[in-house]
């Protein structure tokens, strides 16, 4: 009797930490509408929007480009101390601050400025192509 209540409280624990682990870690963008257009603002601060730094993204690669980066950030235990933001993106109902490079990302979600989500260095990269790309234009 005491071996299946061993192995009975062992199942339970099992399943505890299996869900434990399965918590959604990840952000993803507002994904109830359609969104066709993105908006990109370079930043000075975080309260201060670089003047004529307004770009529109309505190419549906771009976004979904976008989309898909956001979708597979991973969430960063601890709270954010981060330096000011470069850009804002306006992603439908959601709005994000991005720091990017070549090889790294960080997203960090308005409503939240306590949480960091870090892009995979693949999706760093297609995001930092695509930023420098609609400016250069």
């Amino acid at each position: 009797m005491k071996n299946s209540s061993f192995i009975s409280l062992l199942f339970i624990i099992c399943c505890l930490s299996l869900i434990a682990c399965s918590t959604d870690n990840k952000v993803a963008p507002s994904l109830t509408e359609n969104i066709e257009t993105l908006t990109i603002y370079k930043m000075v601060s975080f309260s201060e929007v670089e003047g004529n730094s307004l770009m529109e993204i309505t190419n549906p690669e771009d976004i979904k480009t976008l989309e898909e980066a956001f979708r597979s950030a991973v969430k960063q235990d601890g709270t954010a101390d981060m330096s000011d933001p470069e850009y804002k993106i306006d992603f439908g109902e959601d709005v994000y601050y991005l720091w990017i490079s070549e090889s790294s990302g960080t997203i960090m979600n308005l409503v939240d400025t306590h949480t960091t989500y870090t892009l995979s260095e693949q999706s760093a990269q297609s995001v930092f192509e695509l930023v420098e790309r609609s400016y250069n234009e």
